[in-house]
């Protein structure tokens, strides 16, 4: 299975500058459709965003990570949870897949003004009781939660995301609180997240969360 998927991303990532193979539009056709959208969320995209992209120059509604994220999710909140999403996205998939498992309103974040009113229409459309506000990370949250989760900008520089999140992430978890984070394995090593931790003596890495059938990584750090 191992070697089947490696010479499938490998073939992926041969084409990755013009975008034109098969395999990569296989790939976008899945992963833009809104049909499966619901299929593996149950939530709906209004028919004003059903084109717009989630990512640039795609037309991505959501990814591996998003799966195995809601996966690994599951398995942690509650009816009583108290959530923050990371990076909503211009759809809000998680987060109103997630509103329907708490009776308590989830936090959503994202550093877009355009995700921000594109995710807005989407929660309405949904009916999803989600308090959706724009912040860079913890520039504009002041609340302690259960849970924070993010599908995380894995190929930016890690300056500009994960330092920053494992460095403040104790402030805005209650005790025994999780930060669970999903990311492509390629870009962004497990052991990378795993040693950064270390710095922040608040927090202790839980553990790495692994799927046979792709190369996406789950890990979850909890506060002491």
């Amino acid at each position: 299975m191992q070697f089947i998927l490696s010479f499938i991303y490998k073939l992926y990532d041969k084409g990755s500058i013009k975008r034109d193979t098969f395999l990569h539009k296989l790939h976008e056709k899945f992963f833009s459709s809104s049909f499966l959208v619901y299929i593996f969320f149950q939530v709906k995209i209004s028919p004003d965003l059903s084109h717009k992209s989630n990512f640039r120059n795609l037309k991505h509604k959501f990814d591996l990570t998003t799966i195995i994220l809601k996966i690994t999710l599951k398995k942690f909140i509650k009816i009583d949870t108290s959530i923050l999403e990371i990076g909503t996205g211009a759809f809000g998939i998680l987060s109103i897949y997630f509103s329907k498992y708490t009776k308590k309103r989830i936090d959503s974040i994202d550093i877009s003004t355009n995700n921000i009113n594109s995710a807005l229409i989407n929660i309405k459309f949904n009916n999803a009781k989600i308090n959706l506000f724009k912040s860079n990370i913890f520039e504009n949250v002041i609340s302690k939660y259960d849970v924070i989760f993010w599908n995380v900008p894995y190929y930016y520089p890690k300056k500009d995301y994960l330092y920053p999140l494992i460095d403040e992430v104790h402030n805005y978890l209650k005790e025994e609180g999780l930060l669970i984070i999903g990311y492509n394995s390629n870009p962004l090593k497990a052991n990378e997240v795993i040693n950064y931790t270390k710095n922040n003596n608040k927090i202790e890495y839980y553990k790495t969360v692994k799927f046979s059938w792709n190369h996406h990584l789950i890990s979850l750090i909890r506060k002491k």
